[in-house]
């Protein structure tokens, strides 16, 4: 203990006696650093997604597999070509059927939809305070690289969690920099899943009253 400081274990926070201001403790640099409070505001968040997949010749394939969330994320969940978690929705899942011998259909590009952030996090015992509220994120997860051979739900369920911990590390004033730095280093961190192939996607975040994009670590834009 730090003398003239109290600390709540159950939040990880400080509070400096003195100045009557609290901080958290950044484990990688390993110094104490002011803690941020989020704010609310008068906005609502809504995200959508829709996608044209195209066609190729296979058989026995089945198109559309549901997104089958993690029970730690899996607040509400509405599978097919696209999932929703910590938000609304019957929390059912369901599969588009199955495509006969032939003609099929590519599989369509996966919409990961987390309409609380805030909610999604508490899942996972993470606090997430120090954002403002509304706060949700949209993710597309598109085709494979070539020579990966992990399924595209495997990659669109890793997601969500992997943003959670990006956005949970650091508990000071977040920049729109460092939004887009958690973004691209979400989808980094998926591509060490599969054995350094970066998925083809994309996160937008939209916290309080910014809208920031986060496009896979070496795009250009």
């Amino acid at each position: 203990s730090v003398e003239g400081w109290l600390f709540n274990k159950d939040k990880s926070i400080f509070l400096d006696l003195a100045s009557r201001k609290c901080y958290w403790f950044d484990e990688a640099a390993k110094i104490h650093r002011p803690l941020h409070e989020g704010e609310v505001f008068p906005t609502v968040f809504t995200a959508g997604a829709a996608v044209a997949p195209g066609t190729a010749v296979a058989s026995n394939v089945s198109a559309g597999a549901a997104v089958v969330p993690t029970p730690a994320t899996a607040a509400a969940v509405r599978a097919g070509s696209s999932g929703s978690i910590g938000g609304g929705g019957s929390g059912g899942l369901s599969t588009a059927p199955a495509v006969s011998a032939g003609i099929v259909r590519q599989a369509a590009p996966k919409h990961v939809i987390i309409s609380d952030l805030h909610l999604a996090a508490k899942a996972l015992k993470m606090d997430f305070g120090h954002l403002d509220r509304p706060a949700g994120a949209l993710a597309v997860v598109g085709a494979l690289p070539a020579g990966s051979t992990a399924a595209l739900d495997v990659v669109a369920r890793a997601l969500p969690e992997k943003l959670l911990r990006r956005l949970a590390a650091f508990r000071g004033e977040w920049t729109e920099e460092l939004f887009v730095a958690a973004a691209t280093g979400a989808l980094g961190d998926v591509a060490v899943g599969l054995g350094g192939l970066m998925p083809n996607a994309a996160i937008a975040l939209i916290i309080g009253p910014r809208v920031v994009a986060g496009p896979p670590p070496g795009a250009q834009g």
